[in-house]
């Protein structure tokens, strides 16, 4: 608590209470924008008959919506009107358009903002999302993937559920049993009323848009607020993050990105939390604790995704693949080799989990260690025409689809532009996975059976001796569509 409490001792008592007060009149105004921009927004989607409008305004719509859970938010802490009813008649108000009880969320999201429950199984919020969506940091790839299943309206389960482990319609007073059945009857009334006039495009358009991208705001906001966080004290609990204006418009409307503030000072509305930005910037404190990023993106970037990369290895990780190599494929390459071909590298935030080597001016070792009894002339290959691809392995305790897009499109990329028109490689005949992969190539057999010992390989198998060309295994690649959508999701 000693950072809140030397942080309000910064503000001052008197400029927090100035601070605090409340403007209603901007609230309604804000509440009566809001409603007006989705009233808009739903009329265009039903209307209109371009595709890029119907997007445009289902997006938009979709962020106002947020706006008005933002005023719900505003209204579960009291924040809307000084007059206790009417604050709590239109945060539920707010919170009923979108199937929500704002006195079920004020009683979860009061623990929620308890300083020692932050992001930990006593805040609800966080204890909900105890799954492998919520682990952070993570791959690009999965993240893009939920997102889309966000869009899509597939994780509405998901929210559903977590709607449900809210508890927000358990009844615990008078009050909490009126707000419910009249929220009820007017649900069922405004039901009603769009059947009756045939207005049942414009109650989809509502619905859609909430089990969908709002869904997606949502989620992308949630994170960003509080996961992937060093969480050593009350100021790197949750992020405040300046966005530009289309960031504002689209994911943090009404100041919510101004969440470390929120945090620490939840009785100022939001329309005063940007000039407490302001102030508690010209504390030392606060500009060495907090996390403060410009926007969203970069929250992501910095923070939540987890990098994987693919490069030629540098001198001092030579050791380390061979290493490597040996232990996931049992074969011991020469350090001379290594730094004679092109030594590709996978890095996962830096560390070394897979790789390749692509030889291209060396005797080629598949070719080696077919027998010296085959002719390799009848066999139409000869090792100055052909380049070959061997010391392919992936850490099995960090695979997965970031690092295997990442390894493949990096080999791609290479034997595409590798100056030999061919490329051999070869792999264990008992081996059923490594031949369903390579056979997207669409190999040509050069040889199949037992091969001699060449360096650094201690026992001979029966292997297969194949190539493909260089300019059409991207091509091919690309024709199996099947294996593209396994590395990716």
């Amino acid at each position: 608590m000693k950072e809140y409490k030397a942080l309000r001792d910064f503000v001052g008592k008197e400029k927090i209470q100035e601070l605090q007060i409340l403007q209603p009149v901007r609230s309604s105004l804000r509440i009566l924008i809001e409603l007006s921009l989705c009233v808009i927004f739903v009329f265009t989607c039903v209307n209109t008959s371009s595709w890029f409008l119907f997007f445009c305004s289902f997006i938009l719509l979709s962020s106002r919506q947020h706006a008005l859970l933002v005023l719900m938010h505003e209204g579960a802490h009291g924040l809307l009107f000084n007059n206790k009813g009417l604050n709590d008649f239109v945060g539920e108000f707010l919170g009923g358009l979108h199937f929500m009880s704002m006195l079920g969320y004020r009683r979860h999201h009061n623990k929620h903002h308890k300083v020692s429950n932050i992001n930990t199984m006593e805040d609800p919020d966080f204890a909900r999302k105890q799954n492998s969506q919520w682990v952070f940091k993570m791959s690009s790839l999965k993240i893009v993937k939920i997102f889309v299943f966000d869009l899509l309206g597939l994780n509405s389960r998901d929210f559903i559920q977590e709607a449900k482990d809210a508890k927000n319609f358990e009844l615990e007073n008078k009050k909490q049993t009126l707000f419910f059945y009249t929220r009820l009857v007017c649900t069922l009334i405004t039901i009603g009323v769009c059947f009756y006039f045939s207005l049942q495009s414009y109650l989809l358009i509502w619905v859609l848009s909430i089990l969908t991208s709002l869904k997606l705001i949502l989620r992308i906001r949630s994170i960003a607020d509080h996961f992937g966080l060093k969480n050593k004290n009350e100021l790197q609990k949750t992020r405040t993050i300046i966005s530009p204006w289309w960031e504002r418009i689209l994911l943090a409307p009404c100041s919510i990105g101004i969440h470390n503030e929120h945090h620490l000072f939840s009785r100022i509305p939001y329309y005063n939390l940007r000039p407490l930005h302001q102030i508690l910037l010209k504390s030392s404190l606060y500009k060495k604790e907090a996390n403060i990023k410009k926007s969203y993106l970069e929250t992501f970037y910095i923070d939540l995704i987890e990098r994987v990369t693919s490069k030629e290895i540098e001198k001092c990780d030579y050791e380390l693949f061979i290493r490597k190599a040996k232990d996931f494929i049992g074969i011991n390459y020469s350090l001379d080799f290594l730094e004679k071909s092109k030594t590709i590298g996978v890095y996962k935030e830096k560390q070394l989990v897979g790789g390749y080597i692509l030889n291209e001016d060396l005797r080629v070792r598949s070719l080696d260690s077919i027998p010296d009894k085959i002719n390799l002339s009848n066999l139409g290959v000869k090792h100055k025409d052909v380049a070959e691809m061997t010391g392919l392995w992936m850490d099995p305790l960090v695979r997965g689809t970031q690092s295997s897009f990442v390894l493949w499109f990096s080999m791609m990329k290479n034997v595409f532009f590798s100056k030999k028109k061919k490329i051999v490689f070869a792999y264990d005949q008992s081996d059923e996975k490594l031949k369903h992969i390579y056979s997207v190539v669409n190999p040509r057999k050069i040889y199949s059976g037992p091969t001699k010992k060449i360096k650094g390989v201690n026992i001979p198998k029966d292997e297969n001796v194949v190539f493909t060309y260089s300019r059409m295994a991207p091509v091919y690649a690309l024709l199996s569509p099947f294996f593209l959508i396994k590395r990716v999701f």
